[in-house]
């Protein structure tokens, strides 16, 4: 009885050091992003909705760099949230609706990702996406792609291939997790994921050419407001299943290599967002 008694407390204890360590690296990882970065970030209540039947929580997070961006920022936010709330009525489906709140990101200028993507040093935009179940650890991800308009829709596509066992390939292959470039870009034409026409112009804007155009002809780069290192993501909770997803996109650092394939950053996000989402559960 007495050894049984010191188990079951060394459990709780071992359960609280756990906690204890979350909270910690969640409060640590939170201050980091604020000093570093120096931005103004939109209050807690800004990044969720509460969302009925099972999906409680979609976190979207975006670091703001001008704070005389914040409104336009805030309000892309709570669009990209209205969005998931209503496809998750529609679907009830907890992940698509995630990827649905992101691609409204995508879409928006204002973020590092999709239609706001950075420019490589020739040019061009690779963007770069990654989906993640938090329960099972499956994830999937596409990088350096051009023409995918929605690249977290790629991703998420990948996802469900590669997670569906019941279909493996022919001669004993499996389905892929990560792919890159045009294998990416034609893998996501097959899947009837919408890719732009057949043009070099993709994701690029006006002002993101006139950025280029004036960084590329200087021998050192300074920074300005062209040094966007956001991402764009999210995080939902399913109550009635327990099941936690994470999603991510972004364009890239300004003037890449062409080629490089960043999408570690992406990973290590997964799990920025999974113990801040954690510290404001506990």
């Amino acid at each position: 009885m007495i050894k049984r008694n010191e188990t079951n407390f060394e459990q709780k204890q071992t359960k609280s050091a756990k906690l204890h360590t979350i909270r910690n690296q969640a409060l640590s990882l939170q201050c980091t992003v604020e000093q570093e970065v120096k931005c103004v970030i939109c209050q807690r209540t800004d990044f969720f909705k509460v969302l009925p039947q099972g999906m409680i929580v979609t976190y979207t997070m975006i670091i703001v760099h001008d704070s005389k961006q914040f409104k336009k920022y805030k309000k892309m936010l709570k669009l990209s949230l209205k969005t998931a709330l209503e496809t998750h009525g529609k679907t009830k489906d907890t992940l698509y609706s995630l990827v649905e709140a992101i691609k409204v990101m995508e879409n928006d200028e204002l973020v590092n990702a999709g239609k706001g993507a950075n420019l490589t040093l020739t040019g061009t935009t690779e963007c770069e996406s990654a989906v993640y179940h938090v329960n099972t650890q499956d994830w999937a991800a596409i990088t350096a792609v051009q023409n995918v308009i929605n690249p977290v829709f790629g991703a998420y596509k990948l996802l469900q291939k590669s997670s569906n066992v019941s279909s493996p390939l022919s001669l004993g292959r499996i389905q892929p997790i990560f792919l890159s470039g045009h294998g990416a870009e034609q893998w996501c034409k097959d899947e009837n994921v919408p890719i732009f026409a057949d043009t070099d112009e993709g994701h690029k804007t006006l002002k993101s050419e006139q950025l280029w155009k004036t960084y590329t002809s200087l021998a050192k780069y300074e920074g300005s407001e062209t040094k966007n290192h956001d991402t764009c993501g999210g995080i939902a909770f399913d109550l009635n299943t327990k099941q936690m997803y994470v999603a991510t996109s972004s364009g890239g650092i300004f003037l890449k290599t062409p080629g490089l394939i960043e999408i570690h950053k992406q990973i290590n996000k997964y799990y920025l967002f999974i113990y801040l989402f954690t510290y404001m559960l506990i």
